[in-house]
């Protein structure tokens, strides 16, 4: 965010002021949704690079208070390790099949993470790493999020138009959300 959405930090919120203002804002947002013609429970958290731990860090806030989708362009929450995740779905039940093939679909958790929608340069040396240990993460959780790894645009392809694949990484979030069901209208 460019500015604070508050000088001081409400009671109760804590942690890093971005990630406090992103929150702050987002309750903001939800209680004025009606005026904005807006669902409550659609609103999501997108951000570049650092923008991007941000919106990583918005996600893994309390339930209720975190949005309902994010989207980390080149960025993903780091910090000396990994935070940790809540698990995706319930332990399969006695007696599943060991075969992932023979397996139902599994049972989302209480508490599971919003959908998540990432894109990253596979030539980008900013976050290449951390970005790849933060997909594996969410993975080994058991969840499932919508990545696209372009070719190149380093860090920092943002919107402008150079010719790559990377170029459509908005089109392609546009239509994710319409697929996850966050633009329709009720």
């Amino acid at each position: 965010m460019r500015t604070r959405v508050n000088t001081t930090m409400r009671p109760g919120v804590g942690g890093e002021p971005g990630v406090a203002d992103g929150l702050e804002a987002l309750r903001l947002i939800r209680g004025r949704a009606k005026d904005y013609g807006i669902a409550p429970d659609r609103i999501g958290a997108v951000g570049f690079s650092a923008g991007g731990h941000v919106a990583g860090k918005m996600a893994l806030a309390q339930e209720g208070q975190r949005p309902d989708f994010t989207g980390l362009i080149y960025g993903f929450p780091f910090g000396e390790r990994l935070p940790e995740l809540p698990p995706a779905n319930l332990p399969w039940p006695e007696g599943t099949p060991k075969e992932p093939w023979l397996r139902p679909a599994p049972t989302p958790a209480p508490g599971r993470l919003a959908p998540m929608f990432m894109a990253v340069a596979q030539d980008d040396v900013a976050v290449g790493q951390g970005f790849d240990a933060w997909e594996a993460a969410l993975k080994e959780a058991g969840y499932t999020p919508e990545t696209h790894r372009y070719e190149r645009g380093g860090h920092g392809f943002g919107m402008k138009k150079t010719g790559g694949t990377q170029d459509h990484w908005i089109e392609e979030f546009a239509w994710w959300i319409e697929a996850e069901g966050f633009t329709r209208a009720d």
